[in-house]
C-alpha cells in the first residue's frame, strides 16, 4: 500500500536526526503538526501535505525557523515540510509573498527563491514539481543560494 503525503511527512519525522538541544525539535509528528496549525498553515489532502509560514527575511535565522514567533511585516513563505506537487501546493497559499524558502535536508542548503520567477518555471514546466522536502531545523538564511 502507498503511503500518503502525511504518512511520507510522519516517516521523514521519525528519520530525522534528533538534537536534544534544539529548542525547536518536537517529541512528535502530531505535537509539531499541533504547533504548525496553531501560527502557520497545514493542509493535508490526498496528494499534498504543506505546513508553512510568513516570514520576514530580515528577522534573525532563529526567529525565521521558529514556528510560533510572529512576523510583522513578512515578505517570504518559510515552506517548513512539503510532500506532493509544488504546483498544486501553491495554490493553497492565502497570499503571495515575494520569496520562498525552505531546507534541502540532503544537501543541508537553505534555498531562497523569488515566488514570480518559482512560479513561472513550475508553469512553464522548467522546475521539478514533486517534492519532499523537511527542514532539519534552523539553518543560516545568509547561506543560502537563488536569493535575487
Amino acid at each position: 500500500m502507498r503511503l500518503t503525503p502525511i504518512q511520507k511527512a510522519r516517516e521523514m519525522f521519525n528519520q530525522r536526526e534528533i538534537n536534544p538541544a534544539d529548542p525547536l525539535m518536537f517529541s512528535t509528528f502530531d505535537m509539531e503538526v499541533r504547533c504548525w496549525m496553531h501560527y502557520g498553515y497545514v493542509v493535508s489532502t490526498p496528494t499534498l501535505f504543506v505546513m508553512a509560514k510568513p516570514v520576514d527575511l530580515a528577522d534573525s535565522s532563529a526567529a525565521i525557523w521558529d514556528p510560533a514567533f510572529y512576523h510583522a511585516e513578512p515578505n517570504a513563505w518559510l515552506v517548513h515540510t512539503l510532500v506532493g506537487d509544488m504546483e498544486e501546493a501553491w495554490h493553497h497559499i492565502p497570499f503571495v509573498l515575494d520569496y520562498v524558502v525552505y531546507h534541502r535536508p540532503k544537501n543541508g542548503k537553505t534555498l531562497v527563491l523569488n515566488s514570480y520567477r518559482l512560479w513561472q518555471r513550475l508553469h512553464d514546466g522548467k522546475a521539478s514539481k514533486t517534492s519532499t522536502t523537511s527542514s532539519g531545523g534552523p539553518a543560516t538564511i545568509g547561506d543560502t543560494e537563488g536569493h535575487s
